[in-house]
């Protein structure tokens, strides 16, 4: 009886801690990533800012080749939708583009959960190439930013960024 106590006892003391942590624990988190492609600025705009692109280049396909996906609006405009269903490492979601200017664009990635980070490309011309650099600023909520703590999370996200 009194191993099933201290028992009790540890892992309420465990789920105080890990509840307390989550309290003072950062929330928000910027991951970023630039990398120069051997192609013109238009060329990347177009893979970065239609829906119908991602299966060339998102390095989540990797992790589920049979994840199911779908395109909702007029893809590349602002208000288009990209939805996607797959297995344990790539989850549920969507992400709704927001803008698009020649150089930059703007989208919503919402994970089912974890709630919504706000991500954007920014694009800049080099000559025949193009400066792409792909951000996210993630929102890790209570009580899951506890064990954000125990890891690095920009290398965590930015690992998938730099395959891309």
């Amino acid at each position: 009886m009194k191993a099933l106590k201290f028992l009790l006892y540890a892992v309420l003391g465990l789920l105080a801690l890990w509840l307390l942590l989550g309290l003072f624990a950062r929330k928000e988190y910027h991951i970023e990533r630039s990398t120069e492609i051997d192609a013109p600025i238009t060329v990347v705009h177009e893979q970065i800012s239609f829906f119908k692109n991602f299966k060339h280049w998102s390095p989540w396909n990797v992790y589920d080749p049979n994840m199911k996906t779908s395109v909702e609006g007029t893809d590349g405009q602002p208000g288009a939708i990209y939805h996607w269903t797959g297995n344990d490492k790539v989850g549920t979601g969507q992400q709704t583009l927001k803008a698009v200017t020649p150089n930059r664009v703007d989208m919503d990635v919402t994970f089912s959960d974890w709630g919504t980070s706000p991500v954007y490309f920014t694009l800049e011309e080099k000559g025949k190439k193009t400066n792409v650099t792909w951000a996210m600023e993630m929102h890790v909520p209570f009580p899951w930013n506890a064990f954000a703590m125990l890891t690095d999370v920009n290398a965590f996200v930015g690992k998938d960024y730099e395959t891309a």
